[in-house]
């Protein structure tokens, strides 16, 4: 059996086997997934990655394939399978509540968008690279099924904590000119000497510029937010401008990516970020649907990442390594609210909450805390 698999519906077959055509080129163990139930069911078990081949009509098939739809449900399941939506020509994924329930979690998943002109070769290059990273990462053996031809994911190493110590020196200038408190406030510090590098991190940076990526929502003018931040790293750069390593100056130089504050643009950041070889660390995103989408990519990368404005508990509470942030979870505002009910003596609450992720989450803290102080509770979960 196949050891990557694509999954496709009847309409969009003859571009999945055009896509297998050229992901031959780079990977041996390859091929479409079987319209047979049984075989489908087995060969999902034993894969090493999903490519999910997704059109503009996608969301209104998928149910009408009991195979396919089976195929995915059962994919989903694993934790330890990567799943890649192949997004075909100007298709945008789906929002998640459009989903059938059991494949809500496909709208978080890395997305590639291929064309169907004479820019397929480039894309389909573009996602190999991709499915190299993620299949060296969790599948050795499925990494070696590649032929001679296959592209090796870029090596990284996790940054250091005394490179992250750099970084947050940087967010000071994030944080005036980000959030409102605290750039009201006139702060004085002493400067403290640059920390050194180790010398894993020297070797890797010897002749070269420390490059920080800023990953921002900066193409609505009607928000702010993407620009605010892009000030601040400008003004922390302005103070320490260098990192040094063994007495010598290295000057920082910014790549800035525009996000869009989309999740389909923070996955194309974090691409972006991961083909560049000199990226160690990213600051932002500033939006939840940035943030999410692409923490997974920045984790598999071993990028850092430190964010000044998302909330979503799921960032920190689901075992991301990459993600910091210097405002707190979403989580303490539900513990707040339940420490709130208890002063005011109300005993029983009813907690009203929707079913994706973050609705669970919130409504779970405001439960827990709410419990702790001896309240009742009486829940009801909606469907979106």
């Amino acid at each position: 059996m196949p050891r990557i698999l694509i999954a496709s519906l009847n309409h969009t077959q003859p571009f999945a086997e055009k896509l297998l055509d050229k992901l031959t080129q780079y990977y041996q163990s390859i091929g479409l997934l079987s319209d047979d139930k049984q075989v489908a069911t087995q060969s999902i078990a034993v894969a090493d990655m999903l490519l999910v081949v997704m059109d503009s009509q996608w969301i209104n098939h998928i149910a009408d394939d009991a195979v396919q739809f089976d195929a995915l449900t059962d994919a989903l399941r694993r934790s330890d399978l990567p799943i890649i939506t192949v997004l075909v020509g100007d298709a945008t994924t789906p929002p998640v509540t459009q989903f059938p329930p059991e494949h809500r979690a496909l709208a978080y998943m890395s997305k590639v968008a291929i064309a169907e002109d004479e820019a397929f070769d480039a894309d389909a290059l573009t996602l190999a690279r991709q499915m190299a990273g993620y299949l060296k990462e969790t599948s050795p053996d499925g990494y070696k099924a590649q032929t001679g031809r296959a592209i090796s994911a870029k090596k990284r190493s996790g940054v250091p904590v005394n490179v992250l110590i750099i970084i947050v020196a940087l967010l000071f200038g994030v944080l005036i000119v980000a959030i409102p408190r605290i750039r009201n406030n006139s702060v004085t510090a002493t400067p403290t000497n640059t920390p050194r590098f180790n010398e894993t991190v020297s070797a890797r940076m010897a002749q070269r510029d420390f490059q920080l990526g800023v990953s921002a929502g900066l193409s609505n003018r009607a928000d702010v937010r993407g620009q605010e931040l892009l000030n601040g790293v400008e003004l922390a750069l302005l103070d320490r401008p260098n990192v040094y390593i063994q007495d010598l100056a290295y000057p920082i130089d910014l790549l800035v990516q525009d996000n869009a504050c989309t999740a389909l643009g923070g996955i194309d950041v974090a691409n972006t970020f991961i083909a560049s070889p000199d990226v160690l660390a990213v600051i932002g995103a500033g939006c939840e649907e940035a943030c999410k989408s692409a923490v997974g990519l920045y984790d598999r990368a071993g990028i850092t990442t430190i964010s000044p404005a998302c909330t979503s508990p799921i960032l920190t509470q689901d075992n991301h390594p990459s993600f910091y942030r210097v405002i707190p979870s979403q989580a303490y505002h539900a513990v707040a609210s339940a420490q709130f009910a208890l002063q005011q003596g109300w005993t029983n609450v009813l907690v009203i909450s929707d079913e994706q992720l973050i609705g669970i989450q919130l409504a779970n803290a405001f439960i827990n805390a709410y419990q702790a102080g001896g309240g009742a509770i009486t829940r009801i979960s909606i469907e979106t």
